[in-house]
């Protein structure tokens, strides 16, 4: 957590910081869509009662955890075939720290999400993607390359088990709800995170962290910027909007905690031109 972060939540009071923690992990729940909860015959099965499905996809400006759970995917052969997407997006530097910080040298620093990815899971001597697509660098993109490079290579799929950061996943689902609405998408998030307040500390993960865990600054800074996107107004994403997601019905509590933790941090992430 970066030194302004840290400070501005060890200053709250007790009350204050609950206040916070609380929100943040009602966003987290509510952002994540957890219809598996991990990569398994088992968990398929129970989610959407197939023990199979066309295609399933990583997304790659996730946590190294996200890897695991698509590595596990592929051994447990839950999709017919695999694929890791993701260009140079607003996380990709976060991922690429994260495999240094266990393979130092092994990632270029300007590598793509999904080169990086690969790189790492054959190091890993890990089962490698069916298909890899290194150009999207934003949720749209993902989701429309998605389909399209699938289809580059004669998959047509009708049932798709998306891994991917548990922040972006409503959005993920409410953007191929526009993208293709008859296709089936199962949500598996890439991790389960909560986090506490500690009086004197602030705010701190609980433990055990998933596998290559984000900052909290980072995790807080994505965070924000979710619930202004998937609003349908004229500033966020949906068809009163950009138009890039379907309506997305956000709950008066869920829009309360927002302004909560926008309130704490003093805005929200904002699109970067670079990653449109």
């Amino acid at each position: 957590m970066s030194n302004a972060i840290a400070e501005k939540g060890a200053i709250l009071s007790p009350q204050e910081g609950e206040r916070l923690a609380t929100a943040i992990n009602k966003l987290e729940e509510w952002l994540s869509v957890r219809d598996m909860y991990e990569p398994t015959v088992e968990a398929l099965q129970s989610a959407i009662g197939l023990e199979r499905v066309d295609v399933v996809v990583l997304y790659g400006d996730s946590v190294l955890a996200g890897v695991d759970s698509f590595v596990s995917a592929i051994r447990e052969g839950i999709g017919k075939v695999s694929m890791v997407a993701g260009g140079r997006g607003y996380a990709t530097d976060g991922l690429i720290a994260a495999i240094d910080a266990e393979h130092p040298g092994l990632v270029p620093a300007d590598a793509t999400a999904a080169d990086a990815i690969c790189a790492y899971m054959d190091h890993q001597n890990d089962p490698m993607p069916t298909t890899v697509e290194r150009e999207s660098s934003n949720i749209g993109a993902l989701v429309r390359n998605t389909i399209k490079t699938l289809k580059s290579v004669d998959v047509d799929p009708d049932t798709l088990v998306v891994i991917a950061d548990p922040l972006f996943m409503r959005r993920i689902e409410a953007t191929f709800a526009v993208v293709d609405e008859t296709l089936s998408v199962t949500s598996l998030p890439a991790y389960d995170m909560r986090v506490n307040f500690v009086e004197g500390l602030g705010l701190v993960f609980e433990q055990p962290t998933p596998h290559g865990m984000w900052p909290m600054e980072t995790y807080l800074d994505l965070m924000s910027g979710e619930v202004p996107r998937l609003r349908d107004d004229e500033n966020g994403y949906g068809p009163n909007g950009k138009g890039f997601i379907d309506h997305v019905r956000i709950p008066p509590e869920i829009s309360e905690a927002a302004e909560v933790l926008e309130e704490f941090l003093g805005g929200h992430r904002e699109a970067d031109p670079i990653y449109a």
